[in-house]
């Protein structure tokens, strides 16, 4: 997950849980649709990671955000019109 700062995209962690069967599965066919070569976060690296474009806004719940910025015990809550 990233946040926008600015014009640019900012890293806040990932985010494992709150998806239903139905949601996975809606949110893997959206994702596919958007997948890139290249992650549209600068200096992110993650081995193995398979890239979307930055499209879908999501609306995730979290206890508190730690001081580098990342968020804690995020849940997805649902995607963002």
């Amino acid at each position: 997950m990233a946040r926008l700062d600015g014009t640019k995209l900012v890293y806040v962690g990932a985010v494992g849980t709150g998806f239903s069967d139905a949601v996975a599965t809606m949110l893997g066919s959206k994702l596919d649709a958007i997948v890139t070569p290249k992650c549209a976060v600068a200096g992110l690296k993650t081995k193995g990671a398979r890239w979307v474009r930055p499209d879908l806004q999501a609306e995730i719940a979290y206890r508190y955000v730690t001081t580098a910025g990342e968020l804690r015990h995020s849940s997805f809550k649902r995607l963002v019109d």
